[in-house]
């Protein structure tokens, strides 16, 4: 009697059986002409499986199946991954960078992505790759666009603020706010100082502290023009001001705080604005219609908010490039799973 019939069974008995759904399994009876055995294993539609039995033995799983970790192992993952995941990068960049000069190519490059999506999903019969690659692309480029557009819109659009500007030297507290209407940085004249005693605070719904105080100079202003301010660094009753250099009087910088009404978020400017006019009330003081709000610093360090939010961009992109790298790596490895 053959030995074959014990061979498949110890094989079965010391690897991972492969039993595939939908598979018939047929066993020929040995040939009394010749003594032969054989064992098969085909697919209901009759095309060979990778788990047919070869010479009675059942062929172990592959290690590289077991966990879905081991994906990136295969050449196929990466033709679908890589590409998707450089398209992500790129429109995350593009927009984060670029929205303010090219916001037409922006999403010209975006819907263009899109159609490269159509277009492999209409062939995904001819290429084995092109099905999950066309799944994949349009995830791609949304992330990367409504990505760029957020970094862009709450950190990236400052610094290009600052950096369009103009810088004014030896500015005077009662010289006119519209007369530097364009400015990103002031440096004020010597005699300029913030004065702390007629600072007030305003809490927002959110329990958020806006602190302002009036900058002024030795002569007698009759309307404040410019205003200094910050965040969580006043007294609740006011008249303590210890925001960025406020406190000291070799600081005469200062960094002008823009109006922003962003897709996600906008700026500051409107607390700092309910904040003056209750100084005005506070202490009877009178404003300009458009005051100008600026952070005070050292005159050296009027980069500082540039920088500021120059680290917080970074940090956004990295952060987003890192958690869509780990959600396209499990979407891929779905969607290579389709038939």
């Amino acid at each position: 009697m053959s030995s074959k019939p014990q061979k498949s069974l110890s094989g079965l008995a010391e690897s991972t059986i492969c039993l595939p759904e939908h598979v018939e399994t047929t066993s020929h009876l040995a040939d009394e002409s010749n003594g032969s055995n054989s064992d098969t294993v085909t697919e209901t539609w009759g095309q060979p499986h990778p788990c047919a039995m070869k010479d009675g033995v059942w062929p172990a799983k592959p290690r590289g199946q077991k966990s879905p970790f081991s994906a990136w192992k295969q050449p196929g993952f990466w033709a679908v991954w890589g590409p998707q995941y450089a398209v992500f990068l790129f429109l995350l960049f593009l927009y984060t960078f670029g929205f303010m000069a090219l916001p037409s190519i922006c999403v010209i490059l975006s819907a263009s992505f899109l159609m490269v999506a159509g277009v492999l999903f209409a062939f995904k019969h001819e290429v084995r790759t092109f099905l999950p690659a066309s799944l994949m692309l349009p995830v791609a480029t949304a992330a990367g666009s409504i990505g760029g557009l957020y970094t862009y819109d709450v950190y990236a659009i400052y610094p290009q603020f600052y950096s369009n500007a103009r810088v004014y030297a030896d500015v005077l507290p009662s010289q006119p706010s519209a007369a530097v209407a364009d400015a990103g940085k002031l440096v004020f004249s010597s005699s300029a100082f913030v004065d702390i005693q007629h600072s007030v605070s305003y809490i927002t719904e959110r329990g958020s502290v806006f602190c302002v105080a009036p900058v002024r100079d030795s002569s007698q202003v009759q309307q404040m023009q410019y205003w200094a301010v910050g965040t969580g660094c006043c007294s609740l009753e006011g008249g303590d001001f210890w925001c960025d250099a406020a406190k000291d009087r070799k600081a005469t910088g200062g960094i002008v705080i823009f109006d922003n009404e962003g897709f996600f978020s906008s700026s500051s400017y409107d607390e700092y604005r309910k904040a003056s006019r209750k100084a005005e009330a506070t202490y009877q003081l009178m404003s300009v219609s458009e005051p100008r709000y600026v952070r005070w610093v050292m005159d050296d360090n009027l980069n500082a908010l540039a920088n500021e939010y120059n680290i917080k961009t970074a940090l956004a992109l990295c952060g987003m490039a890192v958690a869509y790298g780990a959600i396209s790596y499990g979407l891929v490895v779905l969607t290579g799973k389709l038939p």
